[in-house]
């Protein structure tokens, strides 16, 4: 129950009980006493209306005490439910959507860009050496790593671009109104960003990046092997770069860089 439809009830209740006040005093007192109490005599019109004041303030008082304590339950009950929803759509490390959720909105995406004819782009990166961090370094080290490069990921995207932990070392971004090019772009932004941030004894870390835009027809699991696909030529072609995916291709031409 939402705290509008708790306050509306109580306000019924409390406009009921005047209703029925009014009701009693005015009409049914002196249609219904008359024939149950003999030598009845009819209150005056100040005395009716006090009668009526006096039970709408007490019980206005009475109801203060469950309004307070039912508002007190229905946010906590709200708060819980907002809980539960973040922690079904949220990765626990990063504050990232998690798998299940990206794959959501990649479907939404799907739907919106089949409707209105538009274009979307999906970045899928992953982390190039992460298991050599983790082995050398400890697997605490390799969650700061993964909350390091959550941060650098959404401080370059834009408010209306989606960002999913998408497993292990690997995010995947979602660009609503962006084509392919507009995706390799944004992937060259997070690539030079993250090449340049040291962490400290881990020193510097780098990721490969696979783009690929949504083409008429595709249900996700074409859009996620083009993305998958250019991520593993961007590995062979020696990580920390870029490959593009198109519709109907292999892979597209990457940008190479140095791993510094």
């Amino acid at each position: 129950m939402s705290l509008k439809v708790f306050y509306t009830a109580i306000l019924s209740i409390l406009l009921t009980v005047i209703a029925l006040s009014m009701t009693w005093e005015f009409w049914l007192e002196d249609l219904l006493l008359p024939n149950l109490v003999s030598h009845h005599e009819s209150e005056s019109l100040e005395r009716r209306w006090e009668f009526v004041v006096t039970t709408a303030f007490f019980s206005f008082i009475a109801l203060i005490g469950p309004a307070v304590i039912g508002t007190q339950l229905i946010r906590r009950d709200q708060i819980l439910h907002q809980t539960m929803i973040r922690l079904s759509q949220e990765d626990e490390l990063t504050g990232l959507f998690n798998r299940r959720r990206t794959a959501e909105l990649i479907e939404n995406e799907i739907q919106r860009a089949s409707r209105y004819d538009t274009v979307f782009s999906v970045i899928l990166m992953d982390i190039d050496h992460f298991k050599a961090v983790n082995d050398r370094f400890g697997h605490q080290a390799g969650d700061e790593v993964l909350i390091k490069i959550a941060e650098v990921i959404r401080s370059k995207v834009r408010a209306t671009d989606l960002v999913g932990r998408w497993g292990g070392e690997e995010f995947l971004i979602i660009s609503p109104e962006t084509d392919i090019g507009g995706g390799f772009s944004l992937a060259e932004k997070i690539r030079t960003r993250l090449e340049s941030i040291y962490l400290g004894k881990i020193g510097h870390r780098t990721a490969s990046f696979g783009v690929t835009a949504f083409d008429d027809g595709d249900d996700i699991g074409a859009i996620i092997a083009r993305a998958d696909a250019g991520l593993y030529a961007a590995k062979r072609g020696g990580r920390n770069r870029i490959e593009k995916v198109h519709a109907g291709a292999k892979t597209g031409s990457g940008l190479s860089a140095s791993t510094g």
